[in-house]
């Protein structure tokens, strides 16, 4: 089984059950123990051994896999500071941390570690998650007993990630920020709007209809014509349909809209059962199941297994086609889009997973950073100095 796979333990109880079991198996030592209880005073050590004459202490510390705790320095100090309190005494000091590796707490155990030996002082050492995994895979006693479930590990185990495997990801939607800008009208006078006219209907289409103008202030009004400023969207699909001249549906892709896709994991060694999956989605204006659809005329039924609650749109349930996932195996949510604002911010999807004898919970992390387009276009007036230029964000597409 890869490293990677060895799960850690879910409460600091079972990583120091884990850490005598292994380090009995390591010094060959039965008589390694659990150094007094809880409330009572330990002088830093949590187990104790004599394997090789002298005695070993070792200080546990269980953190946090999912906020990626490390160990201080502050807590490094305290605990070796305790140490040297313990009878009779020690001649190494361990620190056993569920906390993945970190080169500047490797660094500052070296510096203890040669400045405890330049004193006469016990050895100090830290060994990692990675470095633990590798000594129960190293030690079948322990591996039989922790990975095999000999022991007091939990049996069932799944998570929910992005597609990519990752837990945080981040989105970069589109946006065309327009303004609008005033010009004296005068200026138009000095050309020839029958010309100008003229090339725009060159430029035209050609099952549009011809630009009729016949005055200079038609011409004016034509070409004031705002863009639209379009209302507040609520619909967060991110292809859009319309039938063009010749009846064929078409689409456009809205940018400004974001899409993901979740995937459920099961670590575990047995099969999850009748299972599903609740979600419920922050800082977000509005989200839904992506429609499968690929044309407007699409008459196909697909379908869909997540589904989000009209009564409570920002939450959704996925229910599985099939009620039984394997160990070792994983599936997709449908793809799900929402919509944000057009400023930098933060999307929580908190999770929760319910299954026959098992449950378990988390959140998802998206960083949603928007590209923004600069636009500026111009409203002819007869007076521009009693007009502020006027700005709005609105979606940007894609044909």
């Amino acid at each position: 089984m890869p490293k990677k796979v060895i799960p850690k333990p879910v409460y600091w109880t079972d990583f120091e059950d884990l850490c005598k079991r292994l380090w009995t198996e390591i010094w060959q030592y039965p008589e390694t123990k659990k150094h007094g209880r809880s409330g009572q005073p330990q002088w830093g050590v949590d187990i104790y051994g004599r394997p090789s004459g002298g005695y070993v202490g070792i200080q546990c510390k269980g953190k946090d896999e999912y906020s990626h705790q490390q160990l201080s320095k502050q807590e490094i100090d305290e605990e070796i500071s305790k140490a040297t309190l313990f009878q009779p005494a020690l001649t190494k000091f361990y620190f056993a941390t569920t906390s993945n590796r970190s080169t500047v707490i490797d660094t500052y155990i070296r510096q203890w570690d040669e400045k405890n030996r330049l004193e006469g002082k016990f050895e100090i050492h830290i060994f990692f998650w990675e470095d633990i995994a590798d000594l129960i895979e190293q030690h079948s006693g322990t591996y039989n007993w922790y990975v095999n479930h000999q022991g007091f590990r939990q049996q069932s185990e799944a998570t929910l990630i992005f597609d990519d495997g990752k837990p945080e990801i981040t989105l970069r939607p589109h946006f065309t920020k327009r303004t609008k800008r005033y010009a004296n009208v005068e200026t138009l006078r000095l050309l020839d709007y029958r010309e100008m006219v003229k090339q725009m209907d060159i430029s035209r289409p050609v099952m549009m209809p011809k630009i009729i103008i016949e005055s200079f202030e038609e011409y004016v009004s034509f070409i004031n014509q705002d863009f639209p400023e379009n209302e507040p969207k609520t619909d967060s699909q991110p292809v859009e349909y319309f039938l063009s001249n010749f009846v064929h549906d078409s689409k456009r892709k809205n940018l400004s809209v974001c899409t993901i896709r979740l995937k459920l994991l099961n670590l575990g060694d047995k099969p999850l059962e009748d299972f599903k999956i609740y979600l419920n989605f922050r800082n977000v204006l509005s989200c839904d199941t992506v429609d499968k659809r690929q044309r407007f005329l699409d008459l196909n039924k697909y379908t869909y297994n997540t589904y989000f609650f009209r009564e409570q749109p920002f939450k959704a349930e996925y229910i599985p086609t099939e009620t039984v996932l394997v160990e070792g195996d994983e599936l997709f949510l449908d793809k799900i889009c929402f919509r944000t604002s057009h400023k930098n911010t933060n999307v929580v999807i908190n999770w929760k997973l319910m299954a026959r004898g098992y449950q378990s919970s988390g959140e998802l992390k998206i960083r949603v950073n928007p590209v923004i387009e600069k636009f500026d276009y111009v409203k002819w007036v007869e007076s521009p100095k009693d007009f502020c230029p006027h700005t709005v964000f609105v979606d940007k597409y894609q044909y």
